[in-house]
């Protein structure tokens, strides 16, 4: 199972940057910038999901730090 869910992911992935390698508002940069918008195709699909993550990894870089100052701290 876990195989064709990574299978349906990667199908999904290249048909992403096939699209905007070649119509996409972004196709002026490159296939490289293709293939890296299609690794994350949910977030390009559906932008506000893209919106969601980014505020999840500033959470998390910033829940790092404040540990990372506590524990420096007590040293």
């Amino acid at each position: 199972m876990k195989r064709f869910i990574f299978s349906i992911y990667c199908v999904l992935a290249l048909i992403t940057a096939i699209y905007q390698a070649v119509w996409g508002a972004q196709a002026w940069r490159g296939l490289a910038y293709a293939i890296g918008q299609g690794l994350v195709w949910p977030a390009v699909w559906f932008p506000s999901l893209g919106s969601i993550i980014g505020g999840l990894i500033w959470i998390i870089i910033i829940a790092v730090l404040l540990i990372l100052g506590l524990f420096m701290r007590k040293s």
